[in-house]
Parts: C-alpha cells; sequence; structure tokens
C-alpha cells in the first residue's frame, strides 16, 4: 500500500463515522471515537455549554476542527496559511439548533473538501515544504506532516469532545 494511501485512510478513520480499516472488536478504532462518532447525539444545548475552568465548548472545538482542516485544504491549494490569529482559530461559536446544524455541516463540508484534496495528492506532493506563522512561532514542515498532523488533531479533540460529554 502506497504511503499516501495510508495517510488518506488515517484521515477518514479520525473523521468519520465508519471504519477505513474495519471495525474492531469494540466496535471503535484503536485510537477512540472519531470526531464524527465523538458528536454523535450532541445537541446545540450540551455543545454550547460552558465546561469546567473555562475551557472551549464542544461547539467551539467543531469550529476550531473546521477552521484547521480548512487551513491545511488551503495549504494544500498552495495558498499561503500566514499569520494565524487567535480569534480565526477559535471561531465563535452560536446558540441556536439551526446554527450548530449549520456548524456540524460546515464541519463535514470542509472534511469532505480536504479528504477529495488528499485523494488527489501524488506521493512527490508528500516531501513538498510549506512555511506559516501562528502569533511569534514560525513553522515550516512537509504536507506529510501537515496530513499526519491534522489526523492527530482530529483525534485530540474527538477525545476531548468525549470527555466534554461525560462532564
Amino acid at each position: 500500500m502506497r504511503e499516501l494511501d495510508l495517510i488518506h485512510g488515517r484521515f477518514n478513520q479520525t473523521f468519520k463515522l465508519e471504519h477505513a480499516f474495519g471495525n474492531s472488536v469494540t466496535h471503535r478504532a484503536w485510537h477512540g471515537p472519531s470526531l464524527m462518532r465523538a458528536l454523535e447525539g450532541v445537541d446545540a444545548e450540551q455543545a454550547k455549554a460552558g465546561p469546567i475552568g473555562g475551557r472551549h465548548t464542544i461547539w467551539e472545538i467543531v469550529n476550531h476542527c473546521a477552521y484547521w482542516m480548512e487551513e491545511v485544504d488551503r495549504a494544500l491549494r498552495g495558498e499561503n496559511i500566514f499569520d494565524v490569529e487567535t480569534i480565526e482559530d477559535w471561531p465563535e461559536a452560536g446558540g441556536s439548533p439551526e446554527e450548530w446544524r449549520a456548524d456540524l455541516g460546515k464541519l463535514v463540508e470542509t472534511f469532505d473538501n480536504l479528504d477529495r484534496r488528499i485523494y488527489g495528492l501524488k506521493a512527490e506532493d508528500l516531501g513538498k515544504k510549506l512555511d506559516a506563522t501562528f502569533g511569534e512561532t514560525y513553522f515550516d514542515f512537509t504536507f506529510r506532516k501537515m496530513l499526519h498532523g491534522i489526523s492527530d488533531h482530529n483525534v485530540y479533540h474527538a477525545g476531548q469532545i468525549s470527555l466534554l460529554k461525560s462532564a
């Protein structure tokens, strides 16, 4: 199996309800729930509930994940992702059930767009470098590292959502 196929499969597994590599004994991926699995059953009220210690809400996390999948898609299209501001990194959450459904729809849309972009990459694209700044920090990394990073990002926040659901 090509490396790009593995990266693409991993990205899918960290997001979707179904599992790219088949179900495990517990019907979950080894890392725990995917992002969409973690969001199952979350309504607007639960999504906007303020967690302990002023941490981000589930809704804010959803918008944050959508933002970063969109940024990675932009980077893969050759656009600069310089000067990311905190306000962009953590977009505001809405309040109504309609806004919640719209933000979930945007999350799925950004995943689908990035998924298609990854599917269209060639193996040699994985070694391409890009530069970005976040606050005062400068980053340079390959597409390979960025694609592994967005999968890790989805898994991290799926776990965070799972914890917030049980709080």
